[in-house]
């Protein structure tokens, strides 16, 4: 259980990083299709920026943000089903 990390915070924290990393790191092409998953309510692009990169297209798949602060992402019937979107593209 424990205490629930507020969405801003994580917001904050992960804009943080972006910023950094896109200051540091430049993409190159991606002659390849893409998966992604994203949490909704922290990126309003299914694509998290990556459409300009990727050449052969992009899955994106939600994740909701609680499931990730209640670290529900860590139990075998997330993990089955997130294996599940994965193997529909291997």
């Amino acid at each position: 259980m424990g205490l629930k990390v507020p969405v801003k915070v994580i917001k904050l924290i992960i804009n943080e990083n972006n910023i950094k990393i896109k200051q540091e790191y430049t993409p190159k092409l991606f002659d390849g299709k893409m998966i992604v998953f994203r949490v909704p309510e922290m990126y309003r692009d299914p694509n998290l920026g990556w459409s300009n990169f990727v050449l052969k297209g992009i899955v994106s798949y939600d994740v909701s943000v609680s499931a990730i602060v209640s670290k529900d992402v860590i139990l075998d019937s997330y993990i089955k089903s997130v294996a599940g979107k994965l193997k529909r593209h291997l």
